[in-house]
């Protein structure tokens, strides 16, 4: 099984995720991400088998030719992927 383009380029489309920077006292910049999903937004460092299932469940049927371990191992491929990048470095709270 490997990461699906398709399916990547979808969730990038229609789950954008969302990075805010916001300042400490102490000099110190910590960084909070979101991830938009069916019009509302999640953290996306509390529940990634949550967000993973309810993610599968808005696309389960927009790609029927793609195994069901191929959807979910890119769904999570996306999450941790993007997690990890420095997003919209310019929102501060």
């Amino acid at each position: 099984m490997e990461v699906n383009k398709d399916i990547l380029n979808f969730l990038k489309r229609h789950n954008p995720i969302i990075s805010y920077r916001y300042a400490l006292s102490n000099n110190e910049n910590k960084r909070v991400h979101f991830i938009l999903i069916d019009d509302k937004t999640y953290l996306l460092h509390i529940n990634k088998k949550y967000l993973v299932n309810r993610i599968f469940e808005l696309i389960n049927y927009e790609f029927n030719n793609v195994t069901v371990g191929e959807k979910r191992k890119t769904i999570k491929y996306y999450i941790d992927v993007m997690r990890l990048q420095d997003i919209n470095t310019d929102n501060y709270i």
